[in-house]
């Protein structure tokens, strides 16, 4: 999910210059001043609301006594903030595609691997970034942008010898599964998921990712597609499992 994709770099560059994102900005400038007023960091963007909130969390989530400047009211609004600058890195469909698509065409296709009766490991587990969690959740249509996932968040695809694929999500490792994150009506069937899936799976990633450039009206420049997948501390888990004792027998 890091390799290099410049039509997405490109697309994400005018989310971030996109009329909503500075409206944002606009609406929240009295916390970003608050923010450089006690950080001594020039805060001007919710990218940068995103970072400090994590440090703060951090020091929150280890019991450690937060700044006197901070309170809980505060830390709400950077939380949304926060939420709100990861779904812009999977802000359209396009985006969603390559970035949480990418991840799902990997588990699908193992999936359908093993399911083919083909040698394939029974258990993959994956740790992640919360941006990478909100990537392949947003991909498969479950959040919108709103939601920031804590530390332990995990995700899990279980695939049963009968075709069908459970999905279970939760928000933090000490909390209950999402009964909410449903991916379609049980069961659940993995031929059924992969059709409803083709969407958001890149079919050649390096093609989809390739830029045109051509002239606008007015001379400037635009860009289309030729053609219609690091850690500071691990966070998140993303696990797909083959039910063992089922593939075993």
């Amino acid at each position: 999910m890091k390799k290099p994709c410049p039509r997405y770099e490109a697309m994400f560059k005018d989310v971030e210059s996109s009329p909503a994102l500075k409206a944002l900005e606009r609406k929240y400038k009295g916390l970003l001043d608050h923010l450089t007023k006690h950080t001594g960091m020039s805060v001007k963007t919710v990218g940068q609301v995103e970072s400090l909130y994590i440090t703060l969390d951090i020091q929150r989530y280890h019991n450690l006594t937060l700044p006197s400047w901070v309170n809980d009211s505060m830390m709400a609004d950077m939380k949304m903030l926060a939420a709100r600058t990861l779904a812009y890195y999977s802000e359209t469909e396009y985006m969603k595609r390559i970035k949480g698509g990418s991840f799902l065409k990997h588990v699908l296709r193992s999936m359908r691997t093993l399911l083919n009766g083909q040698e394939e490991p029974l258990v993959n587990l994956y740790a992640a970034h919360d941006i990478t969690l909100v990537h392949v959740l947003r991909s498969l249509h479950l959040v919108d942008d709103t939601v920031k996932p804590d530390y332990g968040a995990y995700l899990i695809f279980e695939l049963y010898s009968d075709g069908e694929v459970k999905f279970i999500y939760s928000n933090s490792w000490d909390s209950e599964p999402d009964p909410s994150m449903v991916l379609c009506t049980a069961p659940c069937k993995l031929n059924y998921l992969e059709e409803m899936l083709k969407p958001m799976i890149p079919l050649d990633y390096d093609q989809e990712c390739q830029l045109q450039m051509t002239s606008t009206i007015n001379g400037s420049l635009s860009y289309s597609v030729l053609t219609s997948y690091v850690i500071c501390i691990v966070t998140t888990l993303v696990i797909y499992n083959f039910s063992r004792d089922i593939f075993f027998n």
